[in-house]
């Protein structure tokens, strides 16, 4: 069989691999997603991990510890979150109807060649029973990830388990040049990966701090919501920072309305609503521009293609849950083949690097 054919038979394969890889993602997501889950929460307790082994803690007290803080530390938020999502689904028709006066006030401003090129029936266009069910369908598929902690916590004791037998095991498996060359791959892909993890979350999780405290600062309402989303969707690049910023800011919006609607005098504040709105862009800019390219550097980028083909990959397969792993799932196998000789030039495809630079 000469190479010719050989291409022509690999090229339907493929696709056949890819369909049938597709079709399993889709149908083992209440599997395979908890596992995902879990193995990214692995390698970010993979520093404290060592640190404990370093102390001399036995590895079975040093994963019960783990899972115990990661329990503990899920089980809050889901207290709080739990706390304040209903009452947030129960004002949605309030905000509803504040949303459409405010849209068709605008719509009246407009010069009447516009507002008759642009004229929209907004009660039509968003009814509300359509936008309360939307509403709470993307934050059950956002936070459906809780009602699998437990799932998750299993999956992490057993990686967790492996982590520490998975460099002995390489080593017995192949003789010492090949071990070499493979336990070395099998760090550097553990140690970048964890890397990425654990830097990816600190900034995440201080973007969502500081959007938390500068929301309740600001008056918002479900402020800790909010932060929480704020930290979920800094994992996607560009597009979850503008979407972590619009939304409070649309919210406090549509309070100021709800009050004006009410007759409170002077609710509306344009000159408050542009300050939280400054804020919160000085908070993402600073984050996103200046402190996470120090502590991740420029290596793990993606080509911005592959960022917005992956985000849309993941998020048809596994709904929201799937844009906000997108990323960490595309900067994993990057990691992977940059470590491995056959498959290095992928990495370039998908990287970021661009003509000129480095």
């Amino acid at each position: 069989m000469n190479k010719h054919t050989k291409k022509k038979i690999n090229i339907p394969l493929t696709i056949i691999a890819t369909v049938a890889g597709g079709v399993a993602l889709i149908h083992l997501k209440s599997v395979l997603m908890p596992l995902v889950v879990a193995f990214f929460l692995v390698n970010l307790a993979g520093p404290c991990m060592s640190f404990l082994k370093k102390k001399g803690t036995p590895t079975g007290f040093a994963v019960l510890l783990l899972i115990a803080g990661t329990g503990l530390a899920v089980f809050l938020l889901a207290r709080i979150f739990y706390t304040q999502v209903p009452e947030l689904i129960d004002k949605i028709p309030q905000y509803h109807e504040a949303f459409l006066e405010k849209a068709d006030e605008l719509q009246n401003r407009m010069p009447e060649k516009i507002k008759e090129a642009v004229k929209v029936n907004w009660k039509e266009a968003m009814p509300a029973k359509n936008v309360s069910m939307l509403v709470a369908s993307w934050l059950g598929d956002l936070f459906g990830v809780l009602g699998t902690m437990l799932l998750i916590l299993l999956f992490m004791i057993f990686l967790l388990l492996e982590r520490e037998q998975l460099m002995f095991r390489v080593k017995q498996a192949y003789d010492s040049a090949d071990g070499e060359r493979i336990l070395k791959a099998v760090e550097n892909i553990q140690k970048q990966t964890e890397n990425y993890i654990v830097g990816k979350t600190f900034t995440s999780l201080i973007t969502g701090m500081l959007f938390t405290i500068l929301l309740w600062f600001f008056g918002v309402k479900f402020f800790f919501v909010w932060g929480l989303l704020a930290f979920l969707l800094n994992f996607i690049p560009n597009i979850g920072s503008c979407i972590a910023t619009a939304i409070p800011i649309l919210v406090m919006v549509l309070d100021m309305a709800l009050a004006a609607m009410e007759g409170a005098a002077d609710s509306f504040s344009i000159l408050k609503i542009a300050s939280l709105a400054l804020c919160l862009i000085i908070v993402q800019i600073c984050v996103g521009s200046f402190f996470e390219p120090k502590l991740l550097g420029e290596k793990l980028k993606l080509s911005p293609l592959v960022v917005f083909c992956s985000f849309i990959m993941w998020g048809w397969l596994w709904g929201l849950p799937g844009m906000i792993l997108a990323i960490p799932i595309m900067a994993t196998i990057k990691i992977i083949f940059e470590n491995v000789d056959g498959l290095k030039p992928l990495a370039v495809l998908i990287s970021n690097r661009r003509a000129g630079g480095k």
